[in-house]
């Protein structure tokens, strides 16, 4: 059962919430209490106790409670506690901020107080921050019998007691050694892109850590351990970094001395990677270009593009690209410039894309002047003449006479047009018809006017 007040004595109490954590820690496997799987030192009474409170599944929500704890009285050992109900758990092992931090080789609580002990810790809960807490353990019976009790209480008031409903609790008394060592594991990683951290295991006389966390230039110390050679092994070494010397290597801890190893690891630069850019296109209007576009990467690399397509680079060096897209039409515009920067992943792809659009180009207008005339001095002379456009109107125009004077006007459509103009002198005259259009286009054309004053042709 849960209670929320107080049961044991001697708990620190923090105002820490156990339940409604979550954690992805899965308890151990099965395994009978026995030879101590933690480094240590005898003789000394030990608690451990692997087993299970409620008979509902070990699933989130079933009513079940699972334990496995090994502590001993030299404040050393671990545990796991889990309760289902609010799929939570809390932690004790080779994470330096859990520890063991005190141990009663007798409890109130158990039918015979000899038969049980408590004992004090800080663990890590499953939602990562760190509580106190006490664990009782009365070893009533054989295992299985169902009459060993077991009870948690947290800092934060969450409690839970009872008898197991499966496994075992057993209170020993650890096996002598004539003196104790210590056990030193060193890690110094040098060079670039360095690793946050590795995993080592260490096993021997005194116990075994298996897996235990140390970071990339880091000191783990065991004291008080049983003398004797340990196997001392590290893992998660990345493949740009080189471990110097033998792995796993063998460390002897002397009788009231300290074993130590240092593991030399030399990291180097990772590889960026390469990945992909892909290049689209997407092209709107009219008259739109007829022979698409050219796409440069990164000033070297060109191939060409159609209007409305894409073409990828594979194989880039990860990071920044640079793409340009030229031979666009004179009457198109590329929509934010013709420069796109992409940055390519490793082992992905990045996407530039251009938009384009297009207007059908301005024709420029045509004009005619009409064919060279002769006209008869102090007669009004008319010109005759034309122009063709078949956009972008209205127009203007203006004619000039040749004789220093003109005359403008405007067009609301291509045609033939007459226009009047008076000459006083004779002589041979240049008429040009100029034409624009209301995008400025402008066409023109001349023509000779001669001006006489008989049949006989200009006079002298």
């Amino acid at each position: 059962m849960v209670h929320r007040a107080g049961l044991l004595p001697g708990a620190v109490l923090l105002a820490i919430t156990l339940a409604g954590c979550h954690d992805s820690a899965v308890p151990p496997g099965p395994r009978a209490p026995g030879p101590p799987d933690r480094l240590e030192v005898g003789p000394q009474p030990a608690l451990r106790g692997l087993g299970t409170l409620g008979t509902g599944p070990a699933a989130p929500g079933g009513n079940r409670q699972d334990f496995d704890f090994d502590v001993g009285a030299d404040l050393t050992g671990r545990l796991f506690y889990r309760d289902w109900r609010f799929d939570a758990s809390i932690t004790v092992d080779g994470d330096p901020q859990t520890r063991i931090t005190a141990f009663r080789e007798r409890s109130g609580f158990c039918g015979d107080p000899a038969s049980g002990a408590e004992f004090e810790a800080v663990g890590r809960r499953s939602d990562g921050a760190y509580e106190a807490f006490l664990v009782v353990g009365c070893d009533n019976g054989a295992a299985g019998s169902g009459t060993d009790f077991f009870g948690i209480q947290t800092a934060s008031q969450y409690l839970n007691t009872g008898t197991l409903s499966g496994g075992d609790i057993v209170k020993v008394v650890t096996g002598a050694s004539p003196a104790t060592g210590t056990l030193t594991i060193v890690t110094a990683t040098t060079g670039q892109d360095l690793p946050t951290g590795y995993a080592f295991s260490a096993s021997g006389p005194g116990g075994s850590v298996t897996e235990q966390s140390i970071g990339a230039n880091d000191t783990r110390a065991f004291p008080n351990i049983a003398p004797g050679d340990y196997s001392v092994s590290l893992a998660g070494v990345p493949a740009n970094c080189a471990l110097s010397g033998v792995n796993p290597r063998t460390v002897t801890v002397p009788p009231g001395g300290t074993g130590s190893t240092t593991f030399s690891i030399t990291c180097s630069a990772t590889a960026p990677g390469t990945g992909d850019l892909r290049v689209t296109t997407g092209t709107t209007g009219s008259s739109l270009d007829p022979d698409g576009y050219t796409v440069t990467l990164d000033g070297s690399a060109r191939r060409s593009i159609g209007i409305n397509a894409s073409t990828t680079f594979t194989g880039l060096a990860a990071g920044t690209h640079t793409a340009v897209l030229t031979g666009v039409a004179s009457n198109c515009t590329v929509s934010g410039g013709a420069t796109r920067t992409g940055n390519v992943p490793a082992g992905g792809t990045a996407t530039v894309s251009y938009s384009v659009s297009c207007v059908t180009p301005n024709t420029t207008p045509t004009a005619n002047a009409g064919p060279d005339e002769t006209v008869l001095l102090g007669v009004l002379y008319k010109l005759t003449w034309w122009f063709g456009d078949p956009d972008h109107g209205p127009w203007s125009y203006t004619i000039h006479w040749g004789d220093g004077s003109s005359t403008s006007g405007t067009a609301s459509s291509p045609g033939t047009y007459q226009t009047s103009h008076t000459y006083l002198l004779i002589g041979s005259y240049t008429i040009r018809v100029t034409v624009r259009d209301s995008q400025a286009a402008s066409g023109s054309d001349a023509k000779v006017l001669t001006v006489f004053t008989d049949v006989g042709g200009i006079l002298p």
